[in-house]
């Protein structure tokens, strides 16, 4: 077998909005599986060159005979011209299509929108894409029985587009770890957890796969399944030594929304870092309606060096909230909050404006709820009808819409607004509620008074 040489890879970021500042952790993931594979494996991600000039020269150089791309829904306008460009100095490269977006959407739409790519992968490819890679360094890629056994898999026969079930491996500690070494988070502009060491790095880390809401405007089970999968807390505690030891990392984001639903891994993770003298401070997400966050549970993260939670509370409506299937009521959230805050931690909360049906009554009320809650900040955001959604469903019935052309959607100035309220009328309220927050940091910055916004 010949090793092959892959490159796994972002959308080039000179042609992206709102660019990420963190390591892809998927990629870094994917990474490890094909070097275990044994082939030669490199990541471009988010912090590297943007000039277009300099990725051709860097695609013309390597000669890979590979290259991945992850897509998020947003960058599939990116994606696309990555694509060429790639095309344009190495016709021969296999091109590999993964990520949220291919996961999500119909596998036929995803091979109609980049007729140039040879592969796509929905759903987790760390079993797939190995498999894959060795069937093309075997000249076997166009053999269609083949390739009928690589899960997730999605190729073209003639005119016929075949698509292969992904699959989810119960223990995801088979995984390892993400190849660090090929994304030192010295290299990332990331600052650092509010509250935690004046030194060392930030490095995002996840301890769990999947996640069993059923928010309208989320199609996450389609990449990860709906049932949440842990890792071991011994084997998250050794990557945190990893990342504590060789890079100085000493800020960590835990990014997986199923964090805080199992409360004896959390112990398990905490009590590891408290007998491990791993001083490092950690932000984390809140699932859901927050009710797992016990008073116990909060003290002991809070002495482990948790100092800020990220909580998605999206509407300030129990109706709204129902409507889009979140758990516990404004209430119940809002207790939730203080014992929180009580504990010593930190909030950012999270909130969407425009949900279907909702009224600009509602949506002021979102916003005056949430500039009453005891928050560290809180962002606003407007819903996006993501491929594999309901909220795309809702859309596509009430305006009788077949396809979304993603690669020119932008939800601002979206042509289908979800809620009563115009997408003009929507986004001038955005904009405004955003101010507002901008005014409140430099207020807090010039006078040192505590604002809570």
């Amino acid at each position: 077998m010949v090793r092959q040489k892959v490159l796994l890879m972002v959308p080039i970021t000179s042609l992206m909005n709102r660019i990420p500042r963190f390591p892809d952790l998927g990629l870094g993931y994917l990474a490890t599986a094909i070097k275990d594979s044994g082939d030669n494996v490199s990541i471009r991600s988010w912090n590297m060159n943007p000039s277009v000039r300099d990725f051709k020269r860097h695609i013309k150089e390597n000669r890979f005979d590979i290259v991945g791309i992850k897509v998020f829904t947003k960058d599939v306008a990116a994606a696309k011209k990555t694509i060429r460009i790639i095309r344009s100095v190495s016709p021969d490269t296999v091109i590999v299509i993964g990520g949220p977006h291919p996961s999500t959407s119909e596998p036929e739409e995803v091979m109609i929108d980049f007729p140039e790519g040879d592969f796509i992968f929905r759903g987790e490819a760390e079993i797939g894409l190995p498999v894959l890679i060795q069937h093309i360094s075997e000249s076997r890629k166009n053999s269609s029985e083949d390739l009928k056994e690589i899960p997730g898999l999605v190729w073209r026969e003639g005119d016929t587009v075949h698509s292969n079930l992904p699959i989810l491996i119960p223990d995801i500690d088979n995984f390892g770890m993400p190849l660090w070494d090929l994304m030192t988070p010295k290299t990332y502009k990331v600052p650092g957890i509010p509250g935690g060491p004046a030194h060392g790095y930030t490095a995002p880390i996840i301890v769990t796969r999947g996640c069993s809401s059923r928010c309208m405007y989320c199609a996450a089970h389609k990449i990860n399944g709906r049932k949440v999968r842990s890792r071991s807390a011994k084997a998250v505690v050794e990557e945190i030594g990893l990342l504590y030891d060789k890079y100085n990392v000493r800020h960590l984001a835990i990014m997986d929304t199923g964090f805080t639903q199992n409360e004896n891994i959390v112990t398990e993770i905490c009590e590891g870092l408290l007998k491990n003298n791993l001083n490092i401070a950690w932000d984390c997400v809140g699932y859901e309606d927050l009710a797992s966050l016990s008073e116990d549970m909060l003290k002991l993260m809070k002495s482990a060096g948790c100092k800020l939670l990220n909580v998605g509370i999206e509407s300030g409506s129990d109706m709204i909230r129902k409507q889009i299937k979140k758990q516990g009521t404004t209430k119940e959230i809002f207790k939730k909050i203080q014992l929180i805050k009580d504990a010593g931690i930190g909030i950012r909360a999270y909130f969407m404006l425009g949900f279907p049906g909702e009224t600009k009554k509602e949506i002021e009320d979102t916003i005056n709820y949430a500039f009453s809650l005891p928050a560290e900040s809180v962002q606003f955001d407007i819903p996006c009808p993501h491929p594999g959604t309901e909220l795309l469903d809702y859309l596509k019935e009430k305006y009788s819409a077949k396809r979304i052309d993603w690669g020119r959607f932008d939800v601002y100035k979206s042509p289908y607004p979800l809620s009563e309220v115009s997408s003009k009328e929507l986004y001038r309220m955005l904009k405004k509620v955003r101010r507002r927050i901008l005014f409140g940091l430099a207020r807090r910055k010039l006078t040192g008074l505590r604002i809570i916004y």
